[in-house]
């Protein structure tokens, strides 16, 4: 395995993190493409 230093910090990661988790909160089911919609659905009716 390959490691090497990307400059961010774990805190970075963090702010990215929660920054992504908003604008997943804030988008409407509209957004969202038809086929994870459906995908959704399946998972709520099995």
């Amino acid at each position: 395995m390959l490691a090497y230093n990307t400059g961010n910090t774990q805190e970075d990661r963090d702010k990215e993190f929660v920054q992504l988790l908003k604008m997943t909160a804030n988008m409407e089911i509209d957004d969202f493409p038809p086929l994870i919609i459906e995908e959704i659905k399946n998972t709520w009716e099995n």
